[in-house]
């Protein structure tokens, strides 16, 4: 079986149409016979980390005191934990908020009454509290279940538009995840990859015109990279099959 590799550079900016996170390339058709496969893969991939971990879908609590329901949004960013206080306190200025180091836990008390966080806020997991935790407080305070949890994205999965060998657990039923970028820099800075294995895909064609590409979470949903523009080369390696 022989190989030939073509490269293709890609950059969000000069996208064809679509988001930054959900990008369309259109490049001259590669075209090959029907003897002969294409595979894809993700050869590099330069990417911001430009997104926060509070976001518009983390960033909502629901607070229940007797018949009285409040509503707070927090502000979006990248939180340290301390910085993270400074927000809670900021919305929850009525509240007692301590938080426990050794143990990576929040305890929020009202002083006259007890209450309860709504199990639809968005930012629970945040707080260290699931959906299914006791969302009620006993003897006026409320603490943590779980650890506090700043780290809202674990990964970056480039999806595409093509079928891939890989299954995201997610979402089985929809295979077009090309790779996973683990995360291992700092907010603010730029975020590396280069294929570790040579992993690649059978996209079942001999044509490639286009591709669509989105930068996701670990739970398939698309990052806010806030502007901030990514990079990637991408190859087709052409394969010809002999006997």
């Amino acid at each position: 079986m022989e190989t030939e590799n073509i490269q293709i550079h890609i950059n969000s900016k000069h996208r064809s149409h679509g988001e930054i996170n959900d990008a369309y390339f259109y490049i001259s058709t590669i075209e090959v016979p029907s003897d002969y496969t294409l595979h894809l893969s993700v050869l590099s991939a330069s990417i911001p980390y430009s997104f926060y971990n509070v976001n518009s879908s983390n960033n909502r609590l629901l607070l229940q005191i007797g018949a009285n329901l409040y509503t707070f949004i927090l502000n979006t960013g990248n939180y340290s934990i301390n910085d993270f206080l400074t927000e809670l306190r900021n919305k929850l200025g009525f509240m007692t908020i301590t938080y426990d180091k050794i143990k990576s836990k929040l305890s929020f008390t009202y002083p006259t009454s007890n209450f309860s966080f709504i199990p639809t806020s968005t930012c629970l997991e945040l707080l260290g509290f699931t959906s299914l935790s006791n969302l009620t407080s006993f003897n006026n305070t409320l603490t943590s279940e779980n650890c506090v949890n700043l780290q809202s994205y674990h990964c970056i999965c480039v999806g595409t538009n093509f079928i891939s060998n890989s299954i995201n657990a997610v979402d089985q039923k929809n295979p077009t995840i090309l790779c996973s970028i683990p995360i291992t820099t700092a907010p603010n800075s730029m975020i590396s990859y280069i294929n570790p294995s040579n992993y690649k895909i059978n996209i079942f064609s001999s044509m490639f015109s286009s591709i669509n590409i989105k930068i996701l979470n670990q739970n398939g949903e698309p990052i806010d990279l806030n502007g901030c523009h990514w990079s990637m080369t991408l190859q087709l390696d052409v394969l010809q099959f002999t006997e």
